[in-house]
């Protein structure tokens, strides 16, 4: 978190550490297909920047 010189805040995060996630394809209860999607580190930010306070 930094507060920029006009009085807004910035707010910044990022994944450290990869985050797997399984998907699972499924029509009518068949299982059909799945995989696991990875995303490596540093690959996912948000950045949220505030009004000013001032």
């Amino acid at each position: 978190m930094t507060f920029l010189d006009d009085g807004r805040m910035n707010i910044e995060l990022s994944n450290l550490n990869q985050i797997e996630l399984d998907v699972v394809l499924d029509i009518a209860g068949t299982g059909l297909a799945g995989m696991v999607l990875a995303i490596a580190p540093g690959d996912m930010s948000l950045q949220q920047i505030s009004q000013p306070m001032k």
